[in-house]
């Protein structure tokens, strides 16, 4: 896993999971769309880069960090954008699959890690849909027209969540 990280309090932090295998195809688009985040110096973002996560990962959050999830997902058109509430991932389901490789299925991550924790993990997952995931090809025309929303939208999430904006307005596109 690659973490980036900048100083400040675990109570205004926020967190950036960018799930998928750099050697996957449009299953790397996550890490690619966070690259950014990475160069910023504003002390509120930490990203980490991994193929999965697993819910001791997230269990082991402060209470007052907020996480953004963002990862390919299977089920949408590609290079559309899904987002959900952590809280409410579960709605999400029938309409997609996250692509990288989870031992368990997101929804599932989350919960399991939220009761680890003793409290719900506050935040959102950003998905985009994929196309292709074979190895050794590189993002997809349609990911790539994509990645630009996929930023726009995890800059404007961040922010939200590190400003303490939690109004729940993470709907799908």
């Amino acid at each position: 896993m690659v973490t980036s990280s900048r100083s400040t309090t675990g109570s205004d932090r926020v967190v950036v999971f960018a799930c998928g295998n750099a050697d996957r195809g449009d299953d790397a688009v996550a890490a690619r769309s966070v690259e950014h985040l990475r160069l910023q110096a504003d002390g509120a973002v930490e990203v980490r880069i991994s193929d999965a996560i697993e819910p001791d990962e997230l269990a082991r959050l402060s209470p007052g960090e907020r996480v953004v999830i963002v990862d390919a997902v299977s089920g949408v058109s590609p290079g559309s954008i899904v987002m959900s509430d952590l809280r409410d991932i579960d709605r999400l389901g029938p309409v997609m699959q996250a692509s990288s490789t989870h031992q368990l299925p997101l929804p599932q991550v989350v919960g399991l890690a939220s009761v680890l924790r003793g409290v719900p993990l506050e935040g959102r997952f950003i998905g985009i849909g994929i196309e292709n995931v074979e190895p050794g090809h590189d993002l997809s025309p349609a990911v790539l027209a994509g990645l630009p929303a996929l930023r726009q939208t995890i800059d404007i999430v961040t922010e939200e969540l590190a400003a303490g904006d939690d109004r729940r307005r993470a709907e799908p596109r």
